[in-house]
């Protein structure tokens, strides 16, 4: 019997046709049960949870790469959110699709079926009455063919510039497994830190940020300039990812303005309806805000956890649920110190000056609590060269030094 082609193997093939179905019962789903049927849309999600696990154990069986692992786990964790989200919270069924804006005009089920999986990864939910809060606005105007064509040369500038800064960052050698070992990424225990494990410590959690900024921007813009490319969409549904990082003098903005907002329909949307129709905490209740801020970065760390998981590193040492748990308590923080302060006089001095110490506040909230996120992976010991899929730098280095005299 032939061997399967390296592109196309078993597992390679098991995770197309799996997908395939997630995608085709999702649609089913949306399409033939009414929004009403509260119990079959939740028994529904029973399948897509299990189309999930066996997604994942054959990705895992069929790439060997740990960050293409972890990458993977997390969109696919992604993916059954935002389905459930459309499922059991926002309830679209096929007369809101048919009545949402889109490129294809809904009036046959193959029409649906593309506006549904278009949908579905439309995780901001651009350009539809669930859009999101904060998505920066657009700068595409004008005639469409010319809106068109700057899209894609700024979106394919932006995305080149990204990838060479990227396969710079790789480049350097990795950590000293003594700067990232687990007592290294205390949180109470600063004092214990040495000057060298503090420097690191700050220009580690800068650089893992950078960098992950970078990977979605990478992925995110690539998508955005194959589908305007298609025809799938249009300049105005691909808006840019992040928000302006003048606005992150809170831990709050940071989250909620400056940060993408990928993430932000399927976790609220879950913690809301947990809080409300789960926990019956009335709406307009600290109690009900504290809890759905709460469960909104229990269900993102849950996220990111799983990606620890495929990556290799062992349950007991994955920090990034408590990165994340970590999260709602510097916000509370924020908040109270708001309320504390609010019937001080201010003036635009004095407002200039608490944006600077706001930056300040965020930048070393974040310094204390992110290496419980990536200290773990720095520990793997994986090739930071893996993370991207072919090096530009690489190769036009060794082939100077094959060259130079001498």
């Amino acid at each position: 019997m032939f061997p399967w082609p390296p592109w196309m193997d078993g597992s390679a093939l098991n995770f197309g046709t799996t997908q395939l179905a997630f995608l085709a019962f999702f649609t089913i789903v949306i399409l033939l049960v009414p929004r009403q049927a509260t119990f079959t849309r939740f028994v529904s999600l029973v399948a897509l949870s299990t189309l999930t696990y066996m997604l994942q154990e054959a990705f895992v069986q069929w790439c060997g790469n740990p960050h293409w692992r972890g990458a993977a786990a997390g969109l696919l964790c992604i993916q059954l959110m935002s389905a459930s989200e459309m499922i059991v919270v926002s309830r679209v069924d096929s007369a809101s699709i048919s009545a949402s804006r889109g490129k294809f005009k809904a009036e046959s089920i193959a029409a649906q079926a593309i506006k549904i999986v278009a949908l579905l990864w439309n995780l901001r939910r651009v350009g539809t009455s669930w859009q999101v809060k904060n998505i920066p606005a657009s700068s595409n105007s004008g005639p469409a063919s010319r809106s068109r064509a700057r899209f894609l040369l700024r979106r394919l500038a932006t995305t080149l510039s990204a990838y060479l800064v990227m396969d710079i960052m790789i480049s350097g050698p990795p950590p000293d497994l003594v700067l990232v070992s687990p007592q290294k990424e205390t949180l109470f225990k600063i004092g214990s830190l040495s000057f060298d494990d503090v420097v690191f410590r700050t220009v580690g959690t800068v650089s893992f940020w950078f960098s992950t900024a970078l990977i979605n921007l990478i992925m995110t813009n690539t998508v955005a300039i194959l589908s305007v490319l298609a025809g799938l969409s249009l300049p105005a549904d691909c808006p840019p990812l992040y928000g302006p990082i003048g606005e992150a003098y809170t831990i709050r903005q940071f989250w909620g303005t400056s940060w993408h907002q990928g993430l932000r329909q399927g976790v609220t949307g879950h913690a809301d309806l947990v809080a409300d129709s789960v926990l019956l905490i009335p709406r307009g209740t600290t109690l009900s805000r504290y809890t759905r801020l709460f469960l909104a970065f229990l269900i993102s760390g849950l996220i990111h956890h799983s990606s620890d998981l495929a990556m290799g590193i062992p349950r007991t040492e994955a920090g990034s649920l408590v990165f994340f748990l970590l999260q709602p308590l510097g916000i509370m923080l924020e908040d109270g110190m708001q309320t504390l302060t609010r019937h001080i006089p201010t003036s635009r001095f004095l407002g200039r000056v608490q944006r600077i110490v706001g930056y300040l506040w965020v930048v070393m909230f974040l310094v204390w609590s992110t290496p419980k996120w990536f200290y773990p992976q720095q520990r793997l010991g994986i090739g930071a060269a893996d993370l991207l899929p072919f090096r530009v730098l690489g190769p036009l280095s060794r082939q100077l030094q094959s060259s130079w005299p001498g």
